[in-house]
């Protein structure tokens, strides 16, 4: 977020090993049971001596094997395999491998002045004082934040002019590379689900935009006379799950997979198969009603329910 000025976990390096076990030596005082420690102690044991791990070039690359053996340590191998890719790193292949080299209609979008016009009036209207970023986020490794960028004829230049990027194929290829530029969440939006037809999903706030994006998107391709053919399906998704177990203190509460790790009274599979069949509508619908509120009403507020009290960002 802006407001906190920190560096975007696509532009993290990556953790070194002396780092992560400075870090690790945070959970020995945390409060946990023994069943819980000895889990929680041999899946850091087991990402340390992951060798591949530590020769990884980014963060986003290291997370994707965390969250992979993660997954192999709660299920073995009776689950299959867990993948996790970040939405940037697919993003940016499709760019380099298509977008930026053939002439799509993003391609336009981004480089043929009067499409890009448009497509800015269509984003944001003639209000230049908007919060978000124009095509791309400029990453300032100096400040550890992400910039805006605003379009400025054939150019991108933060609001503050110390940096002007040409809007050319080589220069944004360029920007990638090194990652001093990351996709902002329309472009990532309408490559994902206006260009390549793949149905994106998220809470409400997410959706919302995706359905403002599309329409704006379909908008810029009818005054041009591109047909598209967009997908209408829209994922929703959430933190966590809608089932729950019950905590140390015998309570039935939202639980994670990391959740489950930690509390798990018996196998971690069969805790989760036992906890979603026996879920009852009740909990899923008293886990929803925060976000229900904040759809209806447009506010966030603390929503009381006949399990516990949620706040509306904590909630799913």
């Amino acid at each position: 977020s802006l407001k906190d000025k920190r560096m975007p976990v696509y532009a993290l390096p990556p953790l070194t090993k002396i780092e992560y076990l400075h870090a690790i030596r945070y959970y020995t005082h945390i409060p946990l049971s023994r069943d819980a420690h000895l889990r929680l102690t041999s899946l850091l044991e087991t990402l340390e001596a992951h060798k591949s791990l530590w020769n990884q070039t980014s963060y986003n690359a290291q997370l994707s094997i965390m969250n992979a053996l993660l997954w192999k340590h709660l299920f073995g191998e009776d689950r299959g395999e867990f993948v996790y890719i970040p939405i940037e790193d697919i993003v940016v292949r499709l760019l380099f491998e298509k977008h930026l080299v053939q002439k799509t209609s993003l391609h336009y979008a981004l480089f043929d002045p009067l499409w890009r016009s448009d497509f800015v009036t269509l984003f944001f209207g003639d209000n230049k004082d908007h919060k978000g970023t124009e095509l791309f986020w400029y990453i300032d490794y100096t400040e550890r934040c992400s910039r805006q960028l605003i379009v400025q004829g054939d150019t991108l230049t933060t609001k503050e002019g110390d940096v002007t990027i040409p809007l050319t194929p080589e220069a944004i290829t360029l920007g990638l590379q090194n990652k001093t530029l990351m996709p902002s969440t329309a472009l990532m939006m309408i490559l994902l689900q206006g260009e390549e037809s793949v149905a994106c999903g998220g809470g409400p706030n997410q959706l919302e935009y995706l359905e403002a994006y599309m329409d704006a998107w379909n908008k810029l391709c009818t005054k041009y006379g591109v047909n598209t053919s967009i997908t209408s399906t829209q994922i929703w998704c959430e933190a966590n799950t809608l089932f729950h177990i019950q905590n140390s203190e015998g309570n039935s509460v939202p639980a994670s997979l990391f959740d489950v790790l930690l509390h798990a009274p018996a196998s971690i599979p069969d805790t989760i198969d036992q906890a979603l069949s026996q879920t009852h509508s009740i909990h899923a619908v008293d886990t929803l009603v925060p976000v229900l509120y904040t759809l209806v009403t447009k506010n966030k507020r603390t929503v009381s329910g006949p399990l516990k009290t949620y706040r509306i960002d904590r909630c799913l």
